[in-house]
């Protein structure tokens, strides 16, 4: 219900963008426009709710894309599934750096020398899928190097 009030009001935020392509404003300023009020709101809870969405709620934002890029309003090819990596990537590293808010939720550190990865913390165990699409987890299985 949230993904389809998030997409009522994205579209509606389309119709002036729409005038102003008709005012025949170039490309570019039509994009950063666009990123700035269309593309910001999908943006905004991403990381927290990313890994909660259903194949249908990908595929939906998927077509809103979609429909932006052949309406000229932006000017490359994105995905949610892109955008969700980049987030949660960008807040992952943001929050490894120690100075973050969300750092005290991060597992305490590997003693272990068996192999190296992409962060110093031990792998949580978990137990539903639930507990297994939450960002701290997702995060410390999907940045292994």
């Amino acid at each position: 219900m949230h993904v389809q009030k998030i997409l009522i009001q994205c579209t509606q935020r389309m119709y002036p963008i729409k005038l102003l392509k008709h005012q025949v404003m170039p490309q570019q300023q039509l994009a950063v426009i666009t990123h700035s009020v269309i593309v910001s709101r999908i943006l905004y809870a991403l990381p927290a709710c990313g890994g909660f969405l259903t194949v249908e709620l990908n595929n939906r934002i998927d077509a809103f894309f979609k429909r932006l890029r052949r309406f000229g309003c932006i000017n490359c090819v994105m995905t949610i599934d892109d955008l969700i990596d980049r987030s949660y990537y960008e807040l992952f590293t943001k929050v490894c750096s120690g100075s973050h808010s969300l750092y005290h939720l991060l597992p305490s550190y590997c003693t272990s020398d068996l192999r190296l990865r992409g962060h110093p913390f031990q792998f949580p165990d978990y137990y539903t899928d639930l507990h297994k699409k939450s960002f701290i987890v997702r995060c410390l299985y999907e940045y292994i190097k």
